[in-house]
């Protein structure tokens, strides 16, 4: 069985980031891949380097809902406010930018304490699936889940053969 990689992207700040670890524990105790910015800064980093390859190692970005977020990666903000979130979100979108029809990519989520208004518009909230993580339990993030790792609710079934009439 092969364990899908993921990459969380997140903007930082106060209260959400303990948050965002708790998802990123979540998810690696239900057996997948996740990595988080807050394990590599155990080290000294080259953040812009090490984001490039989070992006492109990853076979799922999980892009968390926030305002900052969404400010953030949508430009809103100064120049000097958030460098790490907007150089992400570059990343992100240039990314999807080439490769439109990958919406298996690039998904947002919804996590405890935000709502969708935090996703950006490059990820198409109106239009596309986004997923809400109701709390850090397999019952509620059971959608998320599911997609992670493969494993739909409902199978599609193989077709019959056509009657002959």
């Amino acid at each position: 069985m092969t364990v899908s990689r993921v990459f969380i992207s997140y903007a930082q700040e106060d209260g959400h980031n303990e948050v965002v670890q708790g998802f990123w524990e979540f998810l690696r105790n239900n057996g997948i891949d996740a990595r988080l910015d807050q394990v590599a800064a155990g080290e000294r980093q080259d953040w812009a380097l090490w984001m490039g390859e989070q992006v492109r190692d990853a076979d799922v970005v999980l892009c968390v809902a926030s305002e900052r977020y969404r400010m953030r990666s949508e430009g809103r903000t100064g120049p000097d406010e958030g460098k790490g979130a907007q150089w992400e979100a570059r990343l992100i979108r240039d990314t999807f930018h080439a490769n439109q029809h990958d919406l298996q990519r690039f998904v947002p989520v919804v996590l405890p304490g935000q709502t969708t208004a935090g996703i950006p518009d490059f990820l198409a909230p109106s239009t596309t699936t986004y997923y809400v993580v109701e709390d850090f339990t397999v019952e509620g993030a059971e959608a998320l889940l599911r997609f992670l790792l493969k494993k739909p609710k409902v199978l599609d079934i193989p077709l019959g053969r056509q009657p002959d009439l």
